[in-house]
């Protein structure tokens, strides 16, 4: 896809970058996002972000100046030129492991290493490239919860983005049916482009546009077995009760796109509608859940 116009947002600060991440992507709907240590001996960054429409800049900088976490020494907006961004960031994006997965991007043409499941992504405008943070340790989380979990019939990937953890788990649980939802439509096609690349049977596998749970197959008697949700800390309070309501009685929750510092706050609310913490997956500052039922908890 070539951009007759994208904007390039740079940004010098001092201090951690995660708020900064944050606003790009919450608030701000950055397309590509990059840090680069500036310093070596000190923590000063550059952080880049590419927009496809320009961005309000009296907006952005309201936005920075609340930043808690990091000093913002200049942001400028630039225009650039017309370039196909979007195959830029596929070249710039090599294969990785995470556990069992080997996940890499369509312009990889090498052979995937032998005895590991082969996730083909090509993340476009929808996130999950796999390469954060957040979503490394929901692949570890999934891959935790199939060791004690293998009855496992029904999923959901709430917020599903590429579609990459909604691949991950149909390879753990190969008889499993799986519904992927997000509330970005881009999302939703990228999701099901990504299923069918991955030569993955249509058959037990829908990607649905849904507001949370607005969606009328998120919201009948048939409950699931696995909820991953890789979303953000505010809507993760706001799904818990929906989330607790569709889960199975013996079900698995998986939580991530939360900083290390908000994890108290989310085991708190999922403690009150009767999800425990099993296992907690740290990646640099970011942390990944794995709940599970009182019941299921406490069969051990």
């Amino acid at each position: 896809m070539i951009s007759n116009k994208i904007w390039e947002l740079h940004i010098e600060c001092l201090g951690s970058t995660i708020e900064i991440e944050s606003i790009l992507e919450e608030l701000l709907v950055s397309s590509s996002i990059s840090v680069q240590k500036a310093d070596p001996n000190k923590e000063t960054f550059i952080v880049t972000a590419l927009f496809e429409k320009k961005p309000n800049f009296e907006q952005v900088q309201k936005y920075f100046k609340r930043c808690m976490l990091a000093k913002i020494g200049s942001l400028r907006l630039t225009e650039l030129p017309s370039i196909d961004w979007v195959e830029v960031n596929r070249k710039a994006f090599p294969a990785f492991r995470v556990g069992r997965f080997w996940v890499y991007g369509s312009h990889i043409k090498s052979p995937v290493p032998g005895g590991l499941f082969p996730i083909c992504v090509d993340a476009a405008q929808a996130f999950g490239s796999g390469t954060h943070a957040t979503t490394k340790g929901c692949m570890v989380a999934i891959q935790t919860a199939a060791r004690s979990q293998r009855n496992t019939k029904r999923i959901l990937d709430l917020g599903c983005g590429s579609g990459i953890l909604s691949i991950a788990a149909k390879y753990v649980f190969p008889s499993s049916c799986i519904i992927a939802a997000d509330y970005d439509k881009i999302c939703v096609k990228t999701t099901a482009e990504n299923w069918s690349l991955n030569q993955l049977p249509k058959r037990g596998f829908t990607a649905i546009h849904s507001d949370g749970f607005s969606h009328t197959k998120l919201r009948n008697k048939r409950k699931f077995d696995l909820i991953i949700a890789n979303i953000l800390a505010k809507p993760l309070r706001v799904l818990a009760p929906f989330i607790a309501q569709n889960l199975n009685s013996n079900g698995k929750v998986v939580l991530s796109g939360l900083l290390t510092s908000q994890v108290r706050d989310i085991r708190a609310i999922y403690r009150h509608h009767h999800l425990l913490l099993k296992q907690h997956f740290e990646i640099e500052e970011w942390s990944t859940l794995l709940l599970t039922s009182k019941a299921t908890f406490s069969k051990g």
